[in-house]
This record gives C-alpha cells, sequence and structure tokens, in this order.
C-alpha cells in the first residue's frame, strides 16, 4: 500500500499540489504579517481633511462650540 501511494506522489501534479500546499500558506502569512508589522510606518504623507459642520448650542446659559486646532496647515 506504501509503495502505491509513493509512486503517486512522484508524478508531476502531485508535486505541484504538494508544493501548491506548502506555499499558499506561506504566502498568506507572509503578506498578513507584513502589514501588521509596522502599520504606521509609511503614514507622513497621508493627507488627511477634517470637517467640521458643528453647530454652537447654549447649556444652562453658556454657549459650546467644538473647535479643532490643526497642527499643520
Amino acid at each position: 500500500m506504501f509503495r502505491s501511494e509513493w509512486k503517486k506522489l512522484k508524478s508531476p501534479m502531485m508535486i505541484i499540489v504538494i508544493l501548491a500546499l506548502i506555499l499558499v500558506p506561506f504566502l498568506y502569512n507572509s503578506i498578513f504579517l507584513s502589514a501588521f508589522w509596522d502599520p504606521y510606518g509609511k503614514t507622513e504623507n497621508i493627507k488627511v481633511a477634517v470637517v467640521n459642520e458643528d453647530k454652537a448650542t447654549k447649556f444652562e446659559g453658556e454657549k459650546l462650540t467644538s473647535e479643532i486646532s490643526s497642527s499643520k496647515n
């Protein structure tokens, strides 16, 4: 029984299947881990816009506003 299975493993199609079974999880893990390795490493050039459409309100006789100050213009 083992010899007949060993002969099937030597066929080109089985070698391709075995390599794919080894390679696909390796590629998936390497891509997944590279995404989480340094998530903030290349974010310095991302453009961000903040839109504040909040309106002021009164609370206990005092006017409340939400103010957002930016560090860069």
